[in-house]
C-alpha cells in the first residue's frame, strides 16, 4: 500500500511528461469537451484576475470573434477537436436554431475567428490546461477591437494589446 501511494505521483509526473512531449499533431488530435475558456494576465489557472471568454459578432456578419467579457449572464461552452475550438451558437439573424461554429486564427491579423462548421483542421491544442496555437501558449493577447470589444488576437501588436494566457475550466466563470 505504501509503495503504491509513493509511486502514484511519480507515475502521474511521467504520464504528464509523455503527454507534453507529444508532437503538436498528436496533441491537436486530442479531444477536450464541455469546458469554458478564461483569460488571465499571468500563467495561472487560479488567477483572481481571470475573465471569461465569449463569442461576439459586432457587425451581424457570418463570423464571430472571441472576446474577453466580464459579468456575462452566460458564457460559451467549448470543445476542442482536430485542433479547433467548436461551440454552438445562433447564427446572425437566426434565433431559432444553434449551429456549430469552428475556430481559426487569421494568419494576417492573428484574430481568433469562429465561422460555421466546414470540417477543416486547426492548429490549436492544450498544453496542460493552457490553450496553445502552433504549440505556443505565450502568444495570445487581448486587444481592443471594433466597437470597443476586447478580442483575443494571436501576437497582437496594437498599443491596446495586453498579454494573456487562456485556460480551460469545467465550471462557468463567475459573473461579477
Amino acid at each position: 500500500m505504501l509503495a503504491t501511494t509513493f509511486l502514484q505521483p511519480i507515475l502521474l509526473l511521467l504520464l504528464t511528461l509523455v503527454v507534453h512531449a507529444a508532437p503538436l499533431e498528436d496533441r491537436a488530435k486530442a479531444v477536450h469537451k464541455n469546458f469554458y475558456l478564461l483569460a488571465a494576465p499571468k500563467k495561472s489557472v487560479t488567477s483572481k484576475k481571470a475573465i471569461g471568454l465569449n463569442l461576439v459578432d459586432p457587425f451581424s456578419g457570418p463570423d464571430f470573434f472571441l472576446r474577453r467579457q466580464e459579468g456575462a449572464g452566460s458564457y460559451s461552452q467549448f470543445n476542442l477537436t482536430s485542433g479547433m475550438l467548436t461551440t454552438l451558437e445562433f447564427p446572425p439573424r437566426n434565433v431559432t436554431a444553434r449551429v456549430t461554429f469552428e475556430s481559426t486564427v487569421d494568419e494576417s491579423t492573428g484574430e481568433v475567428i469562429f465561422h460555421q462548421e466546414d470540417g477543416t483542421k486547426g492548429l490549436l491544442s492544450f498544453v496542460g490546461k493552457f490553450l496553445a496555437y502552433k504549440d505556443d501558449v505565450n502568444g495570445f493577447t487581448a486587444c481592443e477591437g471594433e466597437l470597443s470589444q476586447t478580442i483575443i488576437v494571436y501576437n497582437g501588436t496594437d498599443a491596446s494589446c495586453e498579454k494573456v494566457y487562456i485556460f480551460q475550466q469545467l465550471t462557468a466563470p463567475i459573473s461579477a
